[in-house]
């Protein structure tokens, strides 16, 4: 539970409104300050003056010149931001509570007296022209931002970057001018949360605020939007669709149902559009819809990311989904109800934990409401809601006018929006860039999913993100493995069966990676028919080439990790596990054996070929120290013995109903046995496997020898 805080309203002597959240229990203290400065303010024709003016506030003030400048916030502990918004130009710092009244003076001078200087003037301009410029490499981005300028009115439909025709326009005297302008109470808002000391900071303000006087430009807005499709042609291999519908404002008593509605769309990999668009058809890389609401509007925004041959019905099933949920055959049902109504929760309390996320809120809530609500108010909010409730609001909620825009070799057809082309014609294949494919280790279920799971599969999400900005068509898998003799110990510890046990840590684990965002494209579970089918089938194929055959082992059995080490390596660490010092335990077993020895020679020829094959070189010289001692032939099965549960939860030796299959050799199989398809072939095999070094002897060794006998 988020701590209780209280959030109070004091308004200074010069008019500006100051909210503050006390949060006990923490150290640091954040300040909002939102300015009357945004792109909607910008005059006709100098599109890019908010950017700029954010831009040049972090180039000195009074008498501290920029370096100075950077210099005393850094000697205070203070990190700062600004950032042009619709309605605002925003100015945050974040520092420790116990410095937060000697820092104002730095930060009001930021504000009433920036240097604004015209040696300052081009380099700032010159950072933001590369930020508009930068649209041109990334689509995704270009593409959002042409829906929602097609989709909002003038001129609250204006890039946070501006143009280049309007920062061509600008001057440094228009600059230094217009900010006087937009420095004033009037429309300002300052909030601070965190370890704050109201009376202390009240204080101090008045002082520092003396003589600080003025109103902020007016904004008029249009009567209306073009709206429609449009679209950007482009000789690319991937096409980019956004699609922009009208939804509650946040003064609206349907907000907060439309936020729900919103996680049932889009709120991680449980949810609709990701179920329908990526994983039933396996259309696109990328799909998600987003609410977002001001105090007379809102508006969702929904994205997808796919190639030229899947475009068309990429946009068919996501149109189809955001206007199903409106019927009676699509209405939320109870599982998905709780999902969304948790998830929102979680990232409520998540964010209760940051400052500076608290601050903005806050000072967010006061601009659209002329209030801000707690933590505890909005929690309530969502406790309120009923299934019921927000099924009866879909009844009625309509999306409006649709804006849609695509950016890809050849125009899309949208029925009911004009501009669309007929469709007809052909549709250029995806280009000649490799396929990236790449995968964590999967997960046991034995327990429930740790900050350490997360940790890697981030890795492998900023992998896939990365591939797939620079044009590759990405495959990005995770999930879990399920066979572990310690998934049985553990469900009988709970009064389980095995699968009941397993089923609910995958879904633990489903639901972190969701809350996660990570945008894999699909998730495995080893006690899937579909793994299980190849598994049996592999190991046929390794049995007729003569790589597996049965015989008796003898060795050092680690429970933990169920898997036999070396007579050495049981000696060199006196008998215990290696990995978690548990006792070893001697045994001897009728197993089925991999003949790993008869690939030693061509496993290490191929490491010594291929320096990147391990990473980082510490490992890969560990792997070879150990390959050059000598590969034995590895037991991949254990008999079943029918007093032992242990001993049958598993995928059956084929040919052999008296054998199972080893955990770890199902496990690897995963990696193959989802891209073994028609459509996923060409992913094969993976350009990276992301392991933990306890893993690296079956990843670095055993894996690619077992490839080896099936190439």
């Amino acid at each position: 539970p988020c701590p209780m805080s209280e959030i109070s309203l004091h308004t200074l002597e010069c008019g500006l409104p100051t909210l503050f959240e006390r949060i006990p229990g923490v150290r640091s203290a954040a300040m909002c300050w939102l300015l009357p400065a945004g792109t909607a303010c910008e005059p006709e024709g100098l599109q890019g003056l908010a950017p700029m003016h954010a831009e040049m506030l972090a180039r000195g003030a009074g008498n501290l010149d920029s370096r100075a400048q950077a210099d005393a916030y850094d000697a205070l502990g203070i990190s700062r931001g600004f950032s042009a918004q619709t309605w605002n130009l925003s100015f945050t710092t974040v520092l420790t509570g116990a410095r937060l009244v000697e820092s104002l003076p730095l930060m009001v001078a930021n504000v009433r007296e920036p240097r604004m200087s015209a040696d300052s003037f081009e380099p700032a301009r010159a950072l933001c022209v590369q930020a508009v410029q930068s649209l041109d490499d990334d689509p995704g981005e270009r593409v959002m931002v042409t829906a929602r300028g097609a989709h909002a009115p003038a001129p609250i439909n204006r890039p946070s970057m501006g143009t280049l025709e309007g920062l061509a326009s600008l001057d440094p005297g228009v600059v230094a001018e217009t900010w006087r302008e937009r420095a004033v109470p009037g429309g300002s808002i300052l909030a601070f949360a965190g370890d704050v000391d109201e009376k202390a900071i009240v204080g101090k303000l008045n002082g520092l605020l003396a003589g600080f006087a003025g109103e902020g430009p007016g904004v008029s807005i249009a009567d209306d939007a073009p709206r429609g499709y449009h679209h950007e042609a482009g000789d690319t291999n991937q096409v980019h669709i956004a699609v922009v519908h009208d939804s509650p404002a946040e003064t609206s008593e349907d907000a907060f149902r439309e936020r729900l509605v919103s996680a049932v769309l889009s709120g991680g990999m449980s949810s609709r559009l990701f179920t329908e668009v990526r994983e039933k058809r396996s259309l696109c890389y990328s799909v998600y819809a987003s609410y977002g609401a001001e105090a007379a509007y809102g508006r969702t925004v929904a994205y997808v990311g796919t190639t030229p041959e899947r475009a068309q019905e990429s946009l068919d099933v996501l149109v189809d989904q955001l206007e199903r949920i409106n019927s009676p055959e699509g209405a939320i049902t109870r599982e998905e109800f709780d999902r969304a109504a948790i998830g929102m929760k979680s990232r409520l309390v998540m964010s209760g934990e940051s400052t500076s996320a608290r601050a903005g809120a806050i000072a967010r809530d006061f601009r659209k409401l002329g209030r801000a609500r707690s933590l505890e108010e909005l929690t309530g909010a969502i406790d309120a809601l009923t299934l019921d409730e927000v099924n009866a609001y879909l009844a009625r909620r309509r999306l409006g006018t649709l804006t849609v825009c695509t950016i890809g070799p050849s125009e899309l057809s949208m029925p009911g929006v004009p501009g669309g082309a007929d469709g007809g014609g052909g549709v250029p294949t995806i280009g000649r860039m490799t396929p990236y494919y790449v995968t964590t280790p999967i997960y046991y279920v034995n327990d429930a999913p740790h900050i350490g799971h997360c940790y890697t599969t981030l890795l492998a999400d900023v992998l896939a993100r990365f591939h797939r900005l620079a044009g590759r068509d990405v495959f990005f898998l995770t999930g879990t493995d399920e066979h572990a003799e310690k998934v049985v110990t553990s469900a009988e510890q709970r009064g389980l069966t095995p699968i009941e046990w397993a089923d609910r840590n995958a879904d633990a684990f489903r639901e972190a990676f969701g809350l996660m965002g990570f945008s894999n494209d699909d998730f495995i579970r080893t006690t899937e028919d579909r793994h299980k089918e190849k598994v049996t089938a592999y190991i046929a194929e390794l049995q007729e080439r003569g790589d597996v055959e049965l015989g008796e082992y003898e060795g050092w059995w680690d429970p933990s990790q169920e898997e036999y080490v070396t007579e050495n390596e049981a000696r060199e660490h006196e008998f215990k596990s290696p990995v978690t010092g548990k006792d070893l335990v001697k045994r001897t077993e009728h197993n089925y054996f991999f003949r790993l020895s008869k690939y030693a020679d061509r496993l290490q020829a191929h490491i010594e070929a291929n320096p990147g094959f391990i990473l980082p070189e510490s490992r890969r010289n560990e792997v070879l120290g150990r390959i050059k001692q000598g590969l034995r032939d590895v037991p991949i099965s254990r008999a079943i013995d029918e007093a032992d549960p242990s001993s049958t939860w598993g995928i059956r030796m084929p040919g052999d109903e008296g054998h199972r299959v080893y955990v770890w050799i199902d496990a690897l199989f995963n990696y193959l046995s989802v891209v073994d398809t028609g459509d996923r072939g060409k992913y094969w095999p993976a350009q990276a496997h992301l392991i933990a070094k306890d893993i690296l002897w079956f990843h670095a060794v055993i894996w690619p020898c077992m490839l080896m006998a099936l190439d």
